[in-house]
């Protein structure tokens, strides 16, 4: 038996594990890529239009983490009623945010960065997961052509849900 032999049945049997391995696996992180593009883009349309609700439907009963801690579902929903909130601001009230809360992390309002935003892209990112081809972390990362600063937008599935996670809420 030569080596070409031995080579041409290696290939012949691995070619098609590659293929089956990277196809379901692919699939599975095209669907949540997906899955966390529209999630994405209904955030920003949330944003845009005001919208407290849709934003609430992105927490977890437990609420958002922050750091080694949660902030509470009902306190994230105040905050969202809250017009001298910082997260209220952010989300829903540039000039006011602008005001009283801008700084280097946060030099621009969510809801200006989208309403001015040109060129947007939504890059997605998974986390490594040494069980899956791709974790139960996603992070979502607004590009825009004329702002050097990308808002990033972070969820964790939980029971088959992805939720919200420490952004953009201002956690230090």
């Amino acid at each position: 038996m030569t080596l070409a032999t031995v080579t041409r049945r290696w290939v012949h049997v691995l070619v098609p594990v590659v293929i089956l391995w990277s196809c379901t696996g692919g699939d599975a992180q095209e669907r949540d890529t997906q899955l966390i593009r529209q999630m994405g883009f209904q955030f920003r349309d949330a944003v845009l239009n005001g919208d407290a609700d849709v934003i609430a439907s992105f927490i977890d009963e437990a609420g958002i983490p922050c750091v080694d801690d949660h902030i509470s579902k009902d306190r994230v929903l105040s905050h969202l009623q809250n017009r001298d909130s910082w997260l209220f601001a952010y989300l829903f009230s540039p000039m006011e945010f602008e005001a009283k809360f801008k700084d280097a992390m946060h030099p621009v309002s969510l809801q200006r960065y989208f309403a001015t935003a040109m060129d947007l892209e939504l890059l997605i990112s998974f986390s490594e997961s040494p069980t899956r081809a791709h974790s139960n972390y996603a992070c979502i990362h607004f590009r825009s052509s004329n702002f050097a600063v990308w808002p990033e937008l972070c969820f964790f599935r939980r029971d088959g849900r992805w939720f919200l996670s420490d952004s953009p809420y201002d956690c230090v």
